[in-house]
């Protein structure tokens, strides 16, 4: 019998290489997931062992669940509803409402996340842990969420969009301090009454402070005075 040659040939070869390519891809599956079935199950034996040290030893408990979200596990799915952790996160989350709320009027319901760990510096807190926190208040709260302005994470927690001429100016602000309404026009090239506008509405949403210096009007981030 000959043999087949030219593109039917190749065809055929082309086919049996891509069903062994797919059957090596789901056999290599297989065999991942049983490895994160087997370390999810080495985790949680590790929770339930040491579940003291995990709560009082805050390096410990960070390292934690840094090795938890580096193989894509929730730790606080394998936690269980009473173990000590969960009740760490728990208290976590009624501390950074309790701080929030108090400072909404005075930062309008966004505060660095920088700040927000100074102030939950003597419970070894990390920035996991605020995002953690965030990620289950989320499902009562859903206004309550981590956002990115320039270099900072800022956790907001009430119903408001920046628009980008706000992020802009709540970026150069972060950076220096205060500014002023002729620095926006002489940096950003705007209107002079499009940078009068825009900031007084951010005095008024309470993302701005106003303080008259040698007859100058500055406008402060509030953070910095905290």
């Amino acid at each position: 019998m000959m043999k087949r040659h030219g593109l039917s040939a190749f065809d055929n070869n082309s086919q049996q290489f891509t069903e062994l390519g797919q059957s090596l891809i789901r056999r290599k599956s297989k065999e991942l997931s049983t490895q994160l079935q087997l370390f999810k199950q080495i985790l949680m034996n590790f929770l339930d062992e040491h579940n003291d040290e995990l709560t009082e030893d805050l390096q410990l408990r960070n390292e934690f669940v840094k090795t938890c979200s580096l193989v894509g596990i929730d730790p606080l799915k394998i936690y269980g509803k009473h173990t000590k952790m969960n009740e760490f996160y728990y208290e976590l989350c009624c501390r950074i409402i309790e701080y929030c709320n108090s400072t909404r009027d005075i930062n309008g319901g966004m505060i660095k996340v920088s700040q927000l760990l100074a102030q939950l510096k003597e419970s070894g807190v990390v920035k996991e842990d605020i995002h953690r926190c965030v990620s289950m208040m989320q499902m009562l709260n859903e206004e309550l969420q981590i956002v990115t302005i320039g270099h900072h994470e800022y956790l907001k927690n009430v119903h408001i969009g920046l628009t980008k001429d706000q992020t802009m100016v709540f970026d150069i602000v972060n950076q220096i301090g205060s500014i002023t309404s002729r620095m926006l026009c002489d940096n950003l090239q705007w209107d002079y009454i499009k940078c009068e506008q825009l900031l007084q509405s951010m005095v008024s949403d309470g993302y701005l402070w106003v303080d008259v210096y040698k007859g100058k009007v500055h406008y402060w981030d509030p953070s910095w005075s905290v």
